[in-house]
């Protein structure tokens, strides 16, 4: 359990004000339950909004197209032992949780993908594509 003193909540509002982690994540880390978060936030003043649920969406929507494309990579390097059912069955449901994601988050904030994200949508279908050609799939 985080103990009050000075130099652990220093460090929870510098996880908190990097905005790399999530507060859940955060608050794991340390111990402490996110209303005890929110009471610090408020106590102390710091720098921060004390409702974090958008920027803990978009860095867990961040993390699962890492995830994707990571899987993505290594399946592209992976040796053909088998038929490739398997690993194409993979691949379209790697496309259906990119598709999903995408949704999710227009719905969500009302915005369309910035043209980052749509660069990389883009660059992900088309390892896809070309997997499932190597495959012989489509």
């Amino acid at each position: 359990m985080l103990a009050d003193d000075d130099k652990r909540w220093d460090l929870v509002r510098l996880q908190v004000k990097a905005g790399e982690m999530t507060r859940n994540r955060i608050c794991a880390e340390h111990g402490i339950t996110t209303q005890r978060l929110a009471q610090q936030i408020r106590k102390n003043k710091w720098d921060v909004d004390e409702d974090a649920t958008e920027h803990d969406r978009r860095i867990i929507i961040g993390e699962l197209f890492l995830a994707t494309e990571l899987q993505v990579l290594r399946l592209l390097g992976a040796q053909m032992s088998e038929t490739g059912e398997r690993e194409s069955a993979l691949l379209g449901r790697l496309t259906t949780t990119l598709d999903r994601l995408i949704s999710l988050d227009v719905r969500v904030t009302g915005k369309k993908p910035t043209q980052r994200q749509s660069k990389e949508m883009t660059e992900l279908r088309a390892k896809i594509a070309k997997r499932l050609d190597e495959l012989k799939v489509r």
